[in-house]
């Protein structure tokens, strides 16, 4: 069907259909990688605001997302 992609659920081993118009994906970037990406955005938002906030413990959760990330785009080399 055109304008759809095939991916897998998280949940299953069964494909599942996205119904993102091609305007709303990135080009050349897997369904994977733009995951990491909004991912690493969301961490690094939350990271900056633990810190505005002076939360320290925040702060050290966010930083070993950020580290899980990375680790998880070096080992599928997603990473520069």
């Amino acid at each position: 069907v055109s304008g759809n992609v095939t991916a897998r659920s998280r949940d299953s081993h069964l494909p599942v259909t996205s119904r993102a118009a091609p305007s709303e994906r990135v080009v050349g970037m897997s369904e994977f990688q733009q995951e990491i990406q909004a991912r690493l955005a969301s961490v690094q938002k939350s990271l900056a605001e633990a810190r505005l906030e002076g939360d320290d413990y925040l702060v050290q959760v966010h930083l070993g997302e950020l580290e899980s990330l990375e680790r998880i785009a070096d080992e599928n080399t997603l990473a520069s």
